[in-house]
């Protein structure tokens, strides 16, 4: 999907797995965000 040179960090396992720790809980903010709207 990504570029190597752009996103270096997905194709680092131990970065992805803190990038994850920080993007799921915005991910899930608005996710139910989202369904409130609905």
């Amino acid at each position: 999907m990504y570029p190597k040179s752009t996103h270096p960090i997905l194709h680092q396992p131990q970065s992805n797995l803190i990038l994850q720790r920080v993007t799921m809980p915005r991910e899930k903010k608005s996710f139910s965000s989202s369904q409130k709207q609905i």
